[in-house]
């Protein structure tokens, strides 16, 4: 899997050519980056775990990293700081399109469409690491002791834009919040970066019942797909038609 991997989407050179804030670097900034992209796939909860695979010896094997070149969860953390986000960005949307070429997704999706969902993802967590743009919440926790306190975990949401049609599922992009942000903003400045340059790849945009409101349809219509939501409740465009219904006869409009 992991040569054909490397095969289709070449990612051990294309991660190398990456940049972050370091100058000459020891730890090599592809090895961090395969470690978290290992904790996304495994869905590894916290930063640390992440992080302590780089001090794990068969880990390092795979990687090629020598004692010397160091590796640990804070180092990581720093490195990943300093990562151009935007370049982060253009290789998943590279990816999403080598992927395409090399027939790994299908058109096989809902309706006969190509599809695409947008919604809310949390990332990692933890109670130590964390930088300005860290949303914060409160959680109770209890020590070896049993005795229980109060401590803050930072933690990062992104929306993501997935590819949905056929057996495999990827993420063509994201866009984190920002603390106190909500998540159909985010969702919208994603879809307004991502969809002009997706419109001969997709059909159709799915969201819940939050993405039941005029924006979003406007984002994406206005890209040339079709958008579609999914409520089991009522929704702001369930009260826009209440109103209309209330405030305006029925008309029958012949012809």
């Amino acid at each position: 899997m992991r040569s054909y991997a490397q095969k289709v989407f070449a990612k051990d050179a294309r991660l190398a050519q990456l940049t972050d804030a370091r100058s000459n670097p020891t730890l090599p900034l592809s090895a961090v980056l395969s470690t978290w992209q290992w904790g996304l796939l495994r869905q590894t909860p916290s930063t640390e775990q992440i992080g302590d695979l780089l001090k794990d010896r068969r880990w390092r094997a795979r990687l090629g990293l020598q004692p010397e070149q160091g590796g640990s969860p804070d180092r990581a953390a720093q490195i990943l700081d300093g990562l151009s986000t935007e370049e982060w960005q253009q290789m998943m949307l590279e990816d999403f399109f080598l992927a395409r070429r090399a027939g790994l997704l299908t058109d096989d999706g809902l309706y006969g469409k190509r599809c695409a969902v947008v919604d809310l993802n949390e990332l990692f967590n933890s109670e130590t690491i964390h930088c300005p743009q860290c949303q914060v919440r409160e959680k109770t926790v209890q020590d070896e002791k049993g005795e229980k306190r109060i401590v803050q975990e930072y933690y990062h949401q992104v929306v993501a834009l997935t590819w949905v049609s056929g057996p495999i599922s990827l993420v063509i992009g994201w866009e984190v919040l920002a603390p106190g942000e909500g998540e159909l903003t985010a969702a919208l400045r994603l879809l307004e970066r991502l969809l002009p340059r997706l419109g001969k790849s997709l059909d159709l945009v799915l969201g819940d019942g939050l993405y039941c409101c005029r924006p979003f349809f406007k984002t994406v219509c206005g890209a040339g797909l079709d958008g579609l939501a999914i409520s089991s409740g009522q929704t702001e465009m369930d009260e826009e038609i209440d109103l209309l219904r209330k405030t305006d006869a029925p008309r029958v409009v012949l012809g």
